[in-house]
């Protein structure tokens, strides 16, 4: 969204840019991305890979970047088999 269409619509209704959100997301973008560069060395591609998605769900649950209703329409469109899984990962 570019910014003079946000100021518009701040002149219309009552909205506000998530900065908590928003924090929490870049932090554990950033946390990923430092392990990942830690690893580039030391670790293959594929390896790195699952490394990488394992420590997104890490930092998903540790930076609390979903909230609750996140979390349950996400669970809305797990299949079953994987909800025990789910909720293990996310903690719903």
């Amino acid at each position: 969204m570019s910014y003079p269409l946000y100021g518009l619509l701040r002149r219309e209704f009552q909205i506000r840019f998530p900065w908590g959100p928003s924090l929490r997301t870049f932090m554990a973008a950033t946390a990923v991305a430092a392990l990942l560069f830690l690893l580039r060395e030391h670790v293959n591609f594929i390896v790195a890979g699952g490394l990488g998605s394992i420590a997104w769900f890490i930092a998903i649950r540790i930076f609390r970047i979903l909230s609750k209703d996140q979390r349950e329409i996400l669970r809305g469109v797990v299949p079953p088999r994987f909800q025990k899984f789910f909720d293990a990962v996310l903690g719903t």
